[in-house]
């Protein structure tokens, strides 16, 4: 294999190898979700070849957590809501805010 820092310039002077590494990481990434979902099944034991609930637990969270680390828009917890009309575009919302707000104030005065 070669070192670390000559693949890394193979991926700037290249991009069939950056786009190469780049499908190997997803398929690398979808292998660790599998392999965490065997675990959590009880498919895969420890390195010992035993099955410890709270091990076995930290050994998916620990797969789970870098999975979002490394690539979040796939693996991460976070959702993003966009306001959208039905062709896609954005909504303005500036008049429905004012038109609530007055709602509101003349209720309350």
């Amino acid at each position: 294999m070669p070192c670390v820092d000559t693949v890394w310039r193979w991926t700037q002077e290249h991009d069939e190898i950056a786009r190469s590494i780049a499908r190997a990481r997803l398929i690398g990434e979808d292998a660790i979700a599998i392999e965490a979902l065997r675990i959590a099944d009880g498919a895969i034991p420890d390195a010992a070849g035993k099955h410890d609930p709270v091990r076995d637990k930290l050994r998916v969270d620990t797969r789970l957590k870098l999975l979002a680390k490394w690539n979040p828009g796939k693996w991460g917890d976070r959702v993003q809501l966009r306001h959208a009309d039905a062709e896609g575009e954005n909504l303005d919302t500036a008049p429905l805010v004012r038109e609530l707000l007055e709602s509101m104030g003349s209720r309350m005065g």
